[in-house]
């Protein structure tokens, strides 16, 4: 608000920088959610497990997938989220590899709707983001915890 000389009156310029200010916090935990989500694994239903997803893991898939073009099929022990070993040839790393970038892509576009809805939202310091994104192993995790 500012003293217009007689009365209190709202500063728009300072409503429209402090909605600024709350769209771009916002953006970020848009960003910090749609990372986590994106790192946080994936349940492939084909080999029924799940799976790591971190830069770690997206790298070793790739490493996997050259050591089968290099070498042909095989079988290859794979470590998943829960520290089981799976027994994975071409065709599984494949599903894998899908459900993977399936996860990815999806969680990216959840990003760019929340932040397109975000920017239309009259509040944006209320506007609520978390919905439409995948489930994570975390997720999982918390789901058996509670029953």
């Amino acid at each position: 608000h500012i003293w217009d000389g007689s009365e209190w009156v709202i500063d728009h310029s300072k409503e429209t920088e402090l909605k600024a200010q709350h769209i771009a916090q916002l953006r970020d935990k848009i960003n910090e959610l749609r990372d986590v989500k994106i790192n946080g694994g994936v349940y492939v239903e084909a080999v029924g497990k799940w799976i790591d997803t971190d830069a770690t893991a997206e790298r070793n898939i790739l490493s996997v997938k050259a050591s089968f073009d290099l070498f042909g099929d095989m079988e290859i022990a794979w470590t998943c989220a829960d520290n089981s070993i799976l027994m994975i040839n071409k065709d599984k790393l494949m599903q894998i590899w899908q459900v993977l970038m399936t996860a990815k892509t999806s969680n990216h576009a959840n990003a760019l709707r929340h932040k397109a809805a975000l920017e239309q939202s009259d509040n944006p310091a209320d506007y609520n983001y978390t919905g439409g994104w995948t489930k994570t192993y975390a997720d999982y995790l918390a789901e058996q915890a509670n029953g």
